[in-house]
């Protein structure tokens, strides 16, 4: 779901980490000794070479961090499920005494997971296969020390950043072959004096290069670099921007244009272009002439086809849709031309595309001055009227946040007090989804992998999070309570398996003391969840295989 930038943010953050979770060192792992295997990056249960006819059980892996002390991750640990059953958790990786594990996770990634060991002497670096529960271990220069590391944007890459006051290059990084393999390289450019290596924007593994930033050491200004991973010693300048006091980066699918958004403070905002395919690459291409004013942000499509640009203040203002064609672009067409000045930006966002980037929605206040209703454009016609989508509003109600579900006909969005379902058709099917106990502090949703159900969480009060389950096919959608279901605490993370006959969560006392345990929910049909840890041990869930 395109609803948020998808830029690399100047500063980069470990996902999944919790307030408490200052991960830290690992040692040699202990490989699963299930009797499953890999196929195209979906894990199966293994078959005998004579078929028998009978059907191959359903098998999702779940992949979880083991606690210590202090938070720190102790081990990597997985867990088989197999046609709904859980079997016992084994050890993935384990940790030296005294130290622990850096694991960098997304969901969004699902086959590879870079784990590397703080507090441990030497460093060491493992790749993991989610697909077959493996660690491969990569080689490491003698002396490093490393912070969280960090995959590309594509899965296939990993940015391993030094950890602070190690004297040792700012940044390793390497490709990861079908194998596991991950051979680092060292990233460490002769500068200039008073110049320091920002970060690392980018990895591309297919075409073997890396993009990273250097700036002043004191002062604004960002210069942005190409170097191939076989030739890190000499990079390309590609573009310099000496009043930048922000830079975000992205790149289209096949890895040949790189877009770099400019800010200068709250006065300006801009995206250029650069050709990496062309020999050399560039010049820097302007998308559209920079956004003047107090607020703006931008929002790609999920293809980097087109750009949202929106422009304002006081969270009111002007929407623009770019068409983007690799490093061209076309002219900036307003949205509903005859209504300017009524786009609302929200707290959340500014817009929500569908998944196949064919139409979007948005946020206005033309029909009701001071309330923002959500709007539906077609990307093929942006400046006429919008379709609003949703039904009457009570006094002091406004909606700020949409999500499309995985067939782009339908979505839910959220309003200061309900999240409600709704279609493309616009308000004539809608379905108030939160129980009226329940108001608007939803503070995320979960799709099953066919879009037909959903479970939402409600944001803490009083250190209490509920999780609500819906079936949105049938034709009174309603929230179920899962709490009935779980065991004691508050669920801190969440996510369905891809039959969507299961759903996974991390069990914790609050925010601050850190998970308990990890559960499994049976949805199909709804019982009582299942603790997938082993008592008494701390886990809090990573990963599951296959992706949703």
């Amino acid at each position: 779901m395109a609803c948020r930038s998808t830029f690399t943010v100047i500063t980069a953050v470990a996902l999944l980490s919790l307030a408490a979770c200052g991960d830290d060192t690992a040692t040699s792992g202990t490989a699963s000794e299930s009797s499953t295997g890999a196929s195209g990056g979906m894990s199966f249960s293994a078959t005998s070479a004579e078929p028998t006819g009978d059907p191959e059980p359903e098998v999702t892996r779940v992949v979880y961090r083991r606690f210590g002390e202090r938070s720190t991750t102790i081990a990597l640990r997985g867990v088989e499920i197999v046609d709904g059953a859980p079997q016992p958790p084994f050890d993935i990786l384990v940790a030296p005494p005294d130290s622990g594990l850096q694991i960098y996770s997304s969901l969004e990634l699902p086959r590879w997971l870079p784990v590397t060991t703080h507090g441990a002497d030497p460093s060491r670096f493992w790749i993991v296969d989610t697909t077959t529960l493996s660690a491969h271990e990569s080689a490491v220069p003698p002396g490093s020390a490393f912070d969280w590391p960090r995959l590309d944007d594509r899965g296939s890459g990993v940015i391993l950043p030094a950890a602070e006051g190690a004297e040792q290059a700012p940044f390793m990084v390497c490709a990861i072959d079908e194998g596991g393999s991950c051979p680092l390289l060292e990233l460490d450019p002769l500068l200039p004096a008073g110049v320091v290596l920002d970060d690392v924007r980018e990895l591309s593994a297919s075409r073997g290069w890396v993009v990273y930033t250097t700036r002043p050491g004191l002062g604004d200004g960002v210069d942005v670099h190409l170097a191939g991973l076989d030739s890190l010693d000499a990079p390309l300048t590609l573009a310099s921007f000496p009043t930048a006091t922000s830079l975000r980066t992205a790149r289209s699918l096949d890895d040949g244009t790189l877009y770099i958004e400019v800010g200068a403070g709250t006065q300006s905002l801009e995206h250029v272009a650069i050709d990496l395919t062309s020999d050399p690459p560039g010049p820097p291409v302007a998308l559209h002439p920079p956004l003047l004013g107090g607020e703006h942000e931008a929002l790609w499509a999920p293809d980097m086809s087109a750009l949202l640009l929106f422009s304002g203040a006081n969270g009111f203002g002007d929407l623009h849709l770019v068409e983007v064609d690799g490093a061209a672009a076309g002219p900036m067409q307003p949205i509903h031309a005859s209504a300017p000045g009524h786009a609302f930006h929200s707290p959340s966002e500014i817009a929500c595309f569908a998944a196949d980037g064919a139409r979007f929605t948005y946020y206005s206040d033309h029909e009701s001055p001071g309330v923002a209703q959500i709007y539906l454009v077609d990307r093929a016609a942006p400046g006429g009227p919008p379709k609003r989508l949703n039904g009457p509003l009570e006094p002091g109600e406004f909606v700020f946040e949409s999500k499309f579900l995985h067939d782009s006909e339908r979505l839910v969005y959220f309003t200061n007090e309900r999240i409600v379902s709704a279609t493309i058709d616009g308000p004539s099917v809608t379905h108030t989804l939160n129980p009226p106990e329940v108001d608007s502090l939803i503070s995320s949703v979960h799709q099953s992998a066919d879009g037909s159900q959903i479970v939402f969480s409600n944001i803490p009060v009083v250190n209490h999070t509920e999780l609500f389950h819906v079936h949105l096919a049938t034709p009174e959608p309603a929230a179920i309570a899962l709490a009935d279901f779980l065991p004691a605490g508050r669920p801190l993370w969440q996510g369905f398996s891809p039959s969507g006959r299961q759903f996974f969560v991390s069990l914790g006392v609050d925010s601050f003391t850190g998970p308990m345990s990890v559960a499994m929910i049976p949805l199909d049909p709804l019982a009582e969840a299942v603790v997938l840890s082993e008592p008494g041990e701390r886990g809090y869930f990573l990963h599951i295989v296959p992706p949703t």
